[in-house]
């Protein structure tokens, strides 16, 4: 009898153990998709001509396949003014776009939300 219930206590530590991992394993797999959908979307935009990265490539909440999960991918394209680019921190050029920012962001559900986000800058 004993060796019965230790028998069934590790049996249950073992399909938890099983369930808890599958579960790590199907996370990994969706991270990785949304990883590779950010980086072909900044890709995309980074090896545009800088005239041409314009908040007009913008999206809200676009579905994209994350292998077994369907996820949204957000792009927010910035202007940014360097008001310091100057002598003293004054804005000597007075250019209103010393660069841009580039933000994707990739969301999905799986037990709760969860998202990555990459960004960088565009200099002319």
């Amino acid at each position: 009898m004993i060796a019965i219930v230790i028998f069934m206590i590790i049996m249950i530590g073992g399909q938890t153990y099983f369930v808890r991992s599958q579960s790590l394993i199907a996370y990994d797999n969706v991270k990785r998709h949304a990883v590779a959908d950010a980086v072909r979307k900044m890709e995309s935009l980074v090896n545009l001509d800088y005239s041409s990265i314009t908040s007009s490539l913008n999206e809200t909440s676009v579905t994209v396949n994350l292998g077994t999960r369907n996820g949204t991918r957000t792009t927010t394209i910035t202007n940014i003014d360097d008001t310091a680019d100057g002598e003293g921190g004054a804005d000597s050029d007075g250019n209103t776009v010393d660069y841009k920012m580039i933000e994707i962001e990739v969301s999905w559900t799986t037990n709760r939300e969860q998202s990555i986000e990459i960004s960088t800058y565009v200099v002319e």
